[in-house]
């Protein structure tokens, strides 16, 4: 089986999701890390009705995901 891989990729979420990763996001304040409107499985196909969380920069997103687990519970 072949992997699709998108280095960019932090996670795919289901559009039920979007206004929390978008608040996220900005409180993040971090301008390497977006939401695209593209999301692929696995297999690089599309998933309807799903988002994805991309970066430019690789690196350590721990406080990203602290942040993420705080405000997911308001």
């Amino acid at each position: 089986m072949t992997e699709f891989i998108e280095e960019d990729l932090l996670t795919n979420f289901p559009d039920q999701q979007l206004g929390l990763y978008r608040k996220v996001v900005k409180e993040y304040g971090d301008t390497t890390i977006y939401i695209s409107d593209e999301a692929y499985d696995i297999k690089g196909n599309t998933l309807q009705e799903y988002y994805s969380l991309r970066t430019k920069v690789n690196c350590n997103r721990s406080d990203f995901w602290q942040l993420f687990n705080i405000l997911r519970k308001y």
